[in-house]
């Protein structure tokens, strides 16, 4: 049994031992998983979207002459509203679940409920939540407008954010570096801290990074962590990803481990090796499954829950695209860049949408694309999960 598998084993039994039986078995959340990357790394398969996903549904977002985006960067979902920024503009925009403009939310610039850049979206019933590195600002879903800043300057020694996590009741989970070492925060509804953990170090390692062109170049790489929420709780993460973990109370859990098995050695000798160097930062979670993909985006994985299978998804021939295979309505293939207990959602520029709905077998997408023109708005795709 590889080591990094047996590690995690007696990890997982002292765990149980402490807490006892407790766990309701029939809960995929509280089993721990082991994610097979060895046995799923030369088994490219085809994984249909109609395993997990019961309806699929195209939305236009309401074009207008006063409100044109473009290149969707970030998006989050909450309460049948739909909240995204613009990669160039860095602006928030609020929209219904038909697509329908509502408002702009907040507006760039240097003030104190400004934000400069969007490093993350997050969203509840009552709050949008800007994520930028020396800023959170909360927004108003009702009206848009602000609610609280929380700076670093709230903190003692707290300089800079590079990460955060909503827990529910109000309270949170900041992410920070000091003196070379990652934290955890836990912040209440007032902004008072409730208690702080140290994670691990962020010293530079070197890593031998392969060059598009020519020989691989050795470079300083900081290991950085990476926060998700799943279900009120918050998963944690770092580069290259050996081990998910719940961050509860003050402890962090064993959730998840990647098993390398005899890919282990070649992680990173002679060179990183990019096709088991996993992106921490883009993982997504639902009931059933844990979506993941690599750092440069070469492959996408999915770990089941119920079964406890790996599974290395299958590029599709002479496209661009990798993900489930939609078997639903027969258009184009699905990845999620945000999901919610219910649903998963992508998008996709109008443009790129007329052309792919063109060559497509779904009369669904030829319905919604002969409603738009290259210039319209983005249409966001909504996968309603089982």
């Amino acid at each position: 049994m590889k080591w990094n598998k047996l590690i995690f084993l007696s990890i997982s039994f002292l765990f149980f031992i402490n807490y006892g039986c407790t766990s309701n078995s029939e809960n995929n959340d509280d089993i721990y998983h082991i994610i097979d990357i060895e046995s799923a790394f030369n088994n490219d398969v085809i994984v249909n979207l109609s395993e997990f996903v019961s309806d699929l549904q195209y939305i236009p977002i309401e074009t207008k002459s006063d409100f044109l985006v473009s290149d969707i960067d970030k998006i989050t979902v909450s309460n049948d509203y739909i909240y995204f920024c613009c990669k160039w503009s860095q602006q928030v925009y609020q929209i219904d679940s038909d697509g329908k403009f509502i408002r702009k939310v907040g507006q760039r610039g240097r003030a104190k409920n400004e934000y400069r850049a969007v490093t993350n979206l997050y969203s509840n019933p009552e709050s949008i939540i800007v994520f930028f590195g020396r800023k959170i600002l909360y927004f108003s879903t009702k009206t848009g407008e602000i609610e609280k800043v929380i700076t670093p300057d709230n903190f003692v020694d707290i300089n800079h954010f590079t990460g955060f996590s909503q827990i529910g009741n109000g309270s949170s989970v900041i992410l920070y570096t000091k003196e070379k070492e990652n934290f955890l925060t836990v912040i209440n509804s007032e902004s008072v801290q409730i208690n702080t953990r140290r994670l691990w170090d962020t010293e530079k390692r070197r890593v031998n990074m392969p060059m598009p062109y020519g020989k691989a170049q050795l470079i300083e790489w900081s290991y950085t962590s990476s926060l998700y929420n799943y279900n009120g709780e918050t998963r944690v993460t770092k580069d290259f990803i050996d081990t998910i973990f719940t961050f509860s109370g003050s402890n962090l859990v064993p959730y998840a481990v990647f098993d390398y098995g005899n890919l282990e050695d070649d992680r990173f000798e002679p060179a990183l090796n990019l096709e088991t160097a996993f992106d921490g930062s883009q993982i997504q979670e639902t009931k059933d499954f844990i979506l993941f993909s690599t750092m440069m985006g070469e492959a996408s994985y999915i770990y089941n829950k119920k079964t406890k299978e790996t599974k290395r998804i299958s590029k599709f021939e002479n496209s661009t695209y990798q993900g489930f295979t939609n078997d639903i309505d027969n258009g184009i293939p699905f990845w999620p860049v945000a999901v919610t207990s219910d649903k998963m959602y992508s998008f996709m520029s109008a443009d790129i949408f007329i052309e792919e709905a063109e060559k497509s077998n779904s009369q669904k997408m030829k319905d919604v694309a002969a409603t738009l023109t290259e210039e319209s708005n983005p249409v966001i795709v909504v996968a309603t999960l089982k």
